[in-house]
């Protein structure tokens, strides 16, 4: 599945989530797939549980001269 076609299954669930968080998450911001994170994102929504809670959020590289 590309980008867009992933951005179309979630966008229905974006606006749930949203509505319920106040905030749409984004898939880069997580340590998992894609199906891993619209799995975690539907299940967020069904149980009223922030994502944050479900997936691991990626680690943040602190040293900006590091090149991965």
């Amino acid at each position: 599945m590309n980008s867009i076609e992933f951005g179309r299954k979630c966008q229905p669930f974006n606006k749930e989530y949203k509505e319920l968080f106040g905030k749409v998450p984004c898939p880069d911001d997580y340590a998992c797939n894609r199906d891993e994170f619209f799995d975690a994102l539907k299940k967020a929504i069904e149980t009223k549980t922030e994502i944050e809670k479900l997936v691991s959020v990626r680690a943040i590289n602190s040293d900006p001269t590091k090149i991965f």
